[in-house]
């Protein structure tokens, strides 16, 4: 998958994992049809998709994004958005 219209996400979350030689952070769109579009808060750009993340989803909780990267590979995945 290359992208996910806005309208589509129904829902974000966030975890850890490890890779052998680094934690690995992961932040992933979710739609209503089972697509998931996962991004790494290391990659370049990042900053900016959680801008317009915040833009476009109403009571997304920016502060639980800037959380995301304290995440540790045995911590259970983070809901960080649900469209009602």
């Amino acid at each position: 998958m290359h992208g996910i219209r806005w309208r589509d996400i129904d829902g974000i979350d966030g975890y850890a994992i490890d890779a052998a030689d680094r934690r690995l952070v992961y932040l992933a769109l979710g739609t209503a049809s089972g697509e998931r579009l996962e991004l790494r808060t290391d990659w370049p750009g990042y900053q900016d998709v959680t801008r317009a993340l915040s833009a476009h989803l109403p009571g997304l909780d920016v502060d639980a994004l800037r959380r995301l990267d304290q995440a540790r590979p045995e911590d259970p995945p983070a809901i960080l958005w649900w469209r009602d």
